[in-house]
């Protein structure tokens, strides 16, 4: 037990140091009448009382009388490696005691000027682990700072009871928060009387006059602050302090430590260390030099987070909208050519287990206005009832020809094989792929043609992928994605010319060109990236059509988002690794290998890996108050976020509606994609196999998109619970 619990403590520790500046503000040595006034004054504290607050009764704040002509000298910030060993030598010359108000973190790097203070009588107080303001500070990270500091202390055998918070030098700059935080430590709060500037650059004439009493003829004891670090240098402070025990000998005071001062033995004013304090005091050390070094990656990585944010917003929006340009004219020239003749077409339904959708993605195909077509079911060895329902569909009833609807069974061997299964069977010169859990709208036959009739170089064509079930914070987060991904990227893959992947669920090919390429790969699980890339790789282009829409049901569970991500991830490294040649080729293969790899591992593994550590660094500054940093970096990059957000919502006739929860979904959906590219390149490199997993599927997206027919299909926002009713 005794284990466990010295374990947990180091562990508490490690994290708490890890990120040391998280407990408060960096390590900065004003005095105290620098700091900000404080709202409200919590005490007055009479002439004839010193400033020293005695909190250990509960709810009662007693503070000493003066003594006459005794001097608590005290020394604030050390201990300097330069600074305090001189004023040490001074002390001892002069036979002098006097008060070090340590800070943890400088007690950690210098314990031997601690012990040397100790051996030569002098007392030892708590200032804190980084010297914060700790008004500024929530309770638990005030209490850490003092209680880090005497685990620091704790390494020259001793844990102090003495507290001076930093800025607070008087009463009056001691606030009621502060106190109630006083009152639970239960320390022997020491303010001060006369404050030394010796931060600043003064004559030691000057300082000399803070040091004194403002009466010259007072004989009442006074406590007087000067600072022995966090400053390059105080040679007038021991000037002055020379000069300050020289001329109140004269008067007759008395120099003392401050609990002598206040009339306690000063062997009460520290205590022993704990067997847990001194256990991971030595600790420190190692996990302060872990903690700044992580820190400083933290801050490595939001910078280049930041950096490639910006970039790639600036660049991604910029050519998406040049590429609206250049898709408006493409097809304008593509309806005068539909007006004379559109091609036959040959729509490709694979589909395993696809009952709850099946019929209504051969409904909403035959309802598309394109004159043209026939539809293709290939069941791929479905265990319910996907083949009966799709036989049992009646062309007419659909306004379709008896040949138009064709059903085609084989046994179960993937979604590739079923789909080199219908291109076998195609009759027509342009082949449709669409998922059997997928929703055509109308038109988006006739735009997914559009490219191919304009450009005898356009080998295939993607469209546009929409979330059917998005009332669900994971399914509007999955919406935000599509849209921004069809919206601004794809747009700008476009417009350079190397699409990098037509999606299964909405995509048009020439059936020529799908012959000479070999089919749909069946070696990678991401095969219609890899489909993409093979043709390519041939010589032709592909297009984007963002007016081809299908609707479909995104996972709904983050399980069911995990396996779908860490599959499409992990099959798109594969389709990446596989063809590296395209990097040196020619053509559209070449485009695609010199821009559209790189970009795409970039920001689908080292971007995404990265992402938390904006997260993280938000915390860390809000953990200190940073919140400059947090505006700038976290804020920053969340601005961006939704500005390009805006851009692909209207590029993409989208209600904004849902960008609300975009900074949501970075903050709790980002570790889960660092978490899944990463799993998904390991799994890459170590040669895992992973195999297709069957989503779960409700036929909501089709009901959706049914609802949306209409004058404007796509500005109506429905809720799960709105597609349920209709579905019954």
């Amino acid at each position: 037990m005794l284990g466990l619990g010295l374990l947990a403590v180091l562990v508490v520790l490690a994290l708490a140091a890890v990120f040391r500046d998280v407990t408060g503000a960096r390590f900065a040595a004003p005095g105290p009448g620098d700091a900000p006034a404080p709202t409200e004054l919590a005490l007055e504290v009479p002439a004839d009382r010193s400033p020293v607050l005695d909190v250990s009764v509960p709810g009662e704040i007693r503070t000493p009388l003066r003594p006459e002509r005794a001097v608590a000298l005290t020394f604030d910030d050390g201990p300097d490696p330069v600074w305090t060993p001189l004023l040490l030598d001074l002390l001892a010359e002069e036979g002098v005691t006097a008060t070090f108000f340590v800070v943890g973190e400088r007690v950690r790097q210098h314990p031997e000027i601690v012990e040397r203070m100790l051996d030569e009588g002098h007392l030892v107080a708590n200032h804190t682990y980084t010297h914060p303001e700790l008004s500024r500070l929530p309770a638990w990270q005030a209490r850490f700072q003092l209680s880090l500091t005497n685990v620091a202390l704790a390494r020259t055998g001793i844990t102090s009871k003495v507290l001076r918070p930093p800025y607070s030098g008087s009463p009056a700059a001691v606030t009621d928060a502060q106190l109630e935080m006083f009152q639970a430590s239960g320390h022997l709060v020491v303010l001060t009387d006369r404050v030394v500037r010796d931060w600043q650059d003064h004559p030691v004439d000057t300082l000399l006059a803070d040091a004194l009493p403002a009466d010259p003829t007072s004989t009442d004891g006074y406590i007087v602050t000067f600072h022995d670090g966090g400053g390059t240098d105080r040679s007038r402070t021991v000037e002055t302090t020379a000069r300050l025990i020289d001329e109140l000998r004269d008067r007759g005071f008395l120099f003392v430590d401050v609990a002598t001062y206040v009339g306690l033995d000063p062997a009460d004013a520290i205590d022993q260390p704990s067997l847990a304090q001194r256990l991971a005091s030595p600790m420190l050390g190692l996990i302060a030099l872990i903690g700044a070094g992580v820190l400083g990656w933290v801050g490595i990585a939001a910078t280049i987070m930041l950096a490639l944010g910006v970039a790639r917003t600036v660049i991604v929006t910029v050519l998406a909208i040049v590429d609206v340009r250049t898709e408006r004219r493409r097809r304008e020239q593509a309806r005068l050519l539909l007006r004379k003749k559109a091609p036959a077409v040959s729509i490709l339904v694979p589909a395993y287990n696809e009952e709850a959708g099946i019929v209504d993605a051969v409904r909403s195909l035959a309802r598309s206005d394109y004159p043209s077509f026939e539809i293709v079911v290939i069941d791929d060895g479905s265990t319910d009832r996907t083949a009966e329902l799709a036989r049992a569909i009646v062309p007419a009833e659909l306004g379709l020809g008896d040949d138009d609807l064709r059903v085609i069974s084989q046994d179960n061997a993937g979604k590739a094989e079923a789909l080199n299964t219908g291109i076998d069977a195609a009759r027509h010169g342009i082949v449709v792929l669409i998922d059997g859990d997928t929703v055509f709208e109308p038109g988006t036959l006739r735009a997914l043609v559009e490219p191919l009739m304009v450009d005898g170089g356009i080998g295939g064509v993607g469209g546009t992928v929409v979330v059917g079930n998005r009332d669900g914070m994971i399914g509007r987060w999955q919406h935000l994605e599509y849209v921004i991904a069809c919206g601004v990227e794809r747009r700008m893959f476009d417009q350079l010319g190397c699409v990098m992947c037509v999606p299964g669920a909405v995509g048009a090919y020439r059936t020529a060109v799908l012959r000479r390429v070999g089919g749909v790969p069946t070696n990678t699980l991401a095969e219609d990236t890899d489909l993409t890339i093979a043709v390519q790789r041939v010589g032709y282009s592909i297009g984007f059509a963002p007016e081809a829409r299908a609707w479909t049901e995104a996972p709904s569970s983050l399980r069911a988002f995990w396996r779908q991500r860490t599959r499409w991830t992990y099959g798109t490294y594969q389709a990446i690794w596989k063809n590296r040649g395209a990097m040196l080729e020619p053509g559209p293969g070449g485009r695609l290998g010199r821009f559209a790899f790189p970009y795409t591992v970039l920001f689908s593994l080292v971007y995404a890996a990265l992402g938390p550590f904006i997260d993280l660094y938000g915390l860390i500054a809000i953990a200190r108050g940073d919140w400059l940093t947090l505006a700038l970096v976290w804020g920053g990059f969340t601005v961006l976020s939704l500005l390009q957000a805006l851009v692909a919502f209207v590029l993409q006739r989208e209600r904004p509606t849902a960008l609300w929860a975009l900074p949501l979904q970075q903050l709790l959906l980002r570790p889960v994609l660092a978490a899944i590219a990463i799993s998904s390149l390991r799994s890459a490199v170590t040669g895992d196999r992973l195999r297709w997993q069957k989503l779960p599927r409700s036929g909501l997206a089709a009901v959706a998109a049914d609802l949306r027919d209409g004058p404007d299909p796509r500005v109506v926002d429905l809720t799960d619970s709105d597609l349920e009713e209709v579905a019954r």
